[in-house]
């Protein structure tokens, strides 16, 4: 037990640096979480009493409900972590090769899978329960008593369907992860049918919303649709039974019960498939390899430096998404926002604000996708010193860095721009998103200066692309700062002499960070000594 209590706490080191700090650090995380949970159902608390004004019944039926539909929810996240952690987890050769038996590594690994689910289960799950209860008329204090075993136990169920599901899974994802076309095919289409389904949920949201009268019919068939479906799950139905009528609590119990024989099952299928897999790993045969004569390909010093830090961001999902989540996020909630606000019938000021708001919220998602020049020398860590003193300028290492964050900011905010121009007219679109990006470009300059002037860089360290420092958070500052001066301005004004102004103004900054920044390189990259 000692040797899987150790493998479990191995494992979490590798994520996060809980069990390295003190107790006082601790106890802040756990206060950290404890608050942002509170956060969350006060918040959605308030903006119940709102829903519930409008008719919406709460019931055992809603319950049922909201359970089903955490646990789908659940579900899509654990698939993930069972192919990402359970097998693609870099870990497994390390941990297979410790003095601890095979089956202790597969216990240690499904622990800290159930606790990783369970963290993001609570988060969304606990907050709605609380919500339902408190406004169901005349609920039963058993309800808030079971709920806290109700959360402990519900995360093995998606858990146990995930892993049971993940061996045909990853049957498909060893075949087609071998071929690039219909890898890449694949991807790409998850991605946009992903994208277009977001789109038809919010037109419906504001089709409903933007009438009374469709707002009374949506409610109504809200209430029809959550009886129906309430019901129709009959064994989350037996459980919101149980947590409501103290006669019925024999269903909880049962379903606790049927939860812990599902969840063993799922382990016993897919234990073997994860020693197989593991194991493939360390013997050399989980891939073949064709060797063949290739063509020695030859690059410029600066191609040869934009494919190093490629390949330094995309050598894991939770890397790329740690840096370029807000560049992914920045269509999303920039469609959401001009689905929801810019239908309206508005007035002149109205549509003043609209708009401000609008460039507002584009230049705060550009400037926070800047962070990843804002740790540009730091997550070399040790590498940083051997590329100072290899025969390539600093200006051509600099410039790879930067075109390698411009890539991805670019391409984000002309795609947002052209999903902007479904609600927004073409004239304004063609001036507002060029100032955005000279705006990103000036802060990216802005941004990978700061880790220029004082990196977090050390000899022994192991490339960690993770690292933060000082220079993030002051680049996520400056960065909020800039976004809303850029929305201050069309605020006052939306007409289109305004709008010339801030692009003016963007391409004045622009040029201002580029110079110093290029009057910086030298300086500073002599400065930091190996």
């Amino acid at each position: 037990m000692s040797n899987i209590i150790k493998l479990v706490r191995l494992q979490a080191d590798n994520k996060l640096d809980l069990f390295k700090s003190d107790r006082r650090k601790r106890l802040a995380a756990l206060f950290k979480f404890l608050i942002t949970l509170f956060l969350i159902t006060a918040i959605g608390y308030v903006l119940s009493l709102r829903i519930f004004f409008t008719g919406i019944k709460s019931n055992v039926e809603l319950i049922s409900f909201v359970i089903t539909i955490t646990q789908v929810i659940s579900f899509i996240f654990a698939v993930g972590y069972v192919i990402s952690d359970l097998y693609l987890n870099k870990d497994n050769v390390l941990l297979m090769v410790l003095p601890v038996s095979p089956n202790q590594v597969f216990i240690s690994k499904m622990i800290v899978l159930y606790l990783k689910e369970l963290i993001m289960n609570t988060l969304y799950t606990c907050p709605l329960l609380i919500i339902v209860g408190l406004s169901f008329p005349g609920i039963n204090p058993l309800y808030f008593v079971l709920m806290p075993i109700l959360l402990v136990i519900l995360p093995l169920l998606p858990l146990s369907l995930a892993a049971a599901l993940s061996v045909p899974l990853m049957m498909v994802i060893r075949f087609i992860s071998k071929r690039l076309v219909i890898w890449s095919t694949a991807i790409f289409s998850l991605v946009a049918a992903g994208f277009l389904l977001y789109m038809k949920v919010i037109n419906l949201i504001t089709y409903v919303f933007n009438s009374e009268k469709r707002q009374i019919e949506a409610i109504m068939e809200f209430n029809e649709k959550v009886l129906y479906y309430g019901k129709w799950n009959w064994p989350s139905y037996q459980l919101s039974k149980g947590m409501v009528n103290i006669s019925d609590t024999y269903w909880f119990l049962l379903f606790m019960l049927l939860i812990v024989v599902i969840f063993t099952v799922g382990i016993i299928l897919v234990r073997p498939f994860f020693f197989k897999i593991s194991m493939g790993a360390i013997e050399g045969n989980a891939q073949k390899v064709k060797v063949g004569k290739k063509r020695n390909k030859v690059h410029s010093p600066f191609v040869s430096l934009l494919l190093k830090e490629i390949k330094m961001v995309f050598r894991s999902p939770n890397y790329l998404f740690q840096y370029f989540l807000y560049v992914i996020l920045m269509p999303i909630i920039v469609y959401a926002y001009d689905a929801v606000l810019l239908p309206f019938t508005k007035n002149a000021i109205g549509n003043k604000m609209v708009i401000g708001a609008h460039v507002l919220i584009v230049s705060v998602m550009a400037m926070l996708s800047n962070i990843v020049s804002a740790s540009a020398i730091s997550r070399e860590g040790g590498a940083f010193y051997i590329m100072k003193v290899s025969p390539t300028d600093y200006l051509t290492q600099t410039g790879a860095k930067i075109v390698f964050n411009m890539i991805f900011s670019i391409t984000m905010i002309i795609l947002t721009g052209l999903v902007s121009l479904r609600f927004i007219e073409l004239k304004y679109v063609l001036v507002i998103t060029p100032a955005v990006i000279f705006a990103s470009l000036g802060h990216m300059f802005l941004s990978y200066e700061l880790d220029l002037k004082k990196p977090m860089v050390d000899w022994y360290d192991t490339n960690e692309i993770s690292k933060v420092g000082g220079s993030t958070f002051k680049s996520i500052l400056f960065g909020l700062g800039i976004a809303l001066a850029m929305g201050l301005m069309i605020f006052d004004s939306a007409s289109m002499s305004q709008l010339y102004k801030l692009l003016l103004f963007s391409i004045i900054f622009c040029g201002y960070r580029a110079y110093i920044l290029y009057l910086r390189v030298a300086y500073c990259y002599d400065r930091i000594e190996v």
